[in-house]
């Protein structure tokens, strides 16, 4: 996977590349609560898995795909989010997708 960059607003480069480790913030799971984006274990299925909000033995097979023009920073914070596309891999169904946030 190549490196994907994307300028803050003062002019400084920003990796915004999809990778373990990475903070997550999903749309529509209730609370703002952050699952940390992990490899998965068969690459060639799913690059990475995301930890089920409700079920700590369960994360799902999933794609990020960055689609925010713009990192979102604050005054008060180091770090800025940038918006994402989240596919979730079907197992024999059709992927589903939702957005959601992530940090970088």
């Amino acid at each position: 996977m190549h490196t994907q960059t994307m300028k803050l607003y003062w002019g400084a480069e920003c990796d915004v590349t999809p990778k373990a480790g990475r903070l997550i913030l999903v749309d529509g799971w209730g609370s703002p609560v952050s699952r940390i984006l992990q490899d998965c274990e068969i690459p060639e299925f799913a690059p990475f898995r995301l930890p089920s909000l409700n079920h700590p033995d369960v994360a799902y097979a999933v794609r990020v795909e960055v689609t925010g023009r713009t990192i979102q920073t604050r005054p008060w914070n180091d770090y800025g989010w940038v918006k994402i596309r989240i596919v979730f891999v079907g197992d024999g169904e059709p992927d589903t997708c939702t957005s959601g946030w992530m940090k970088v």
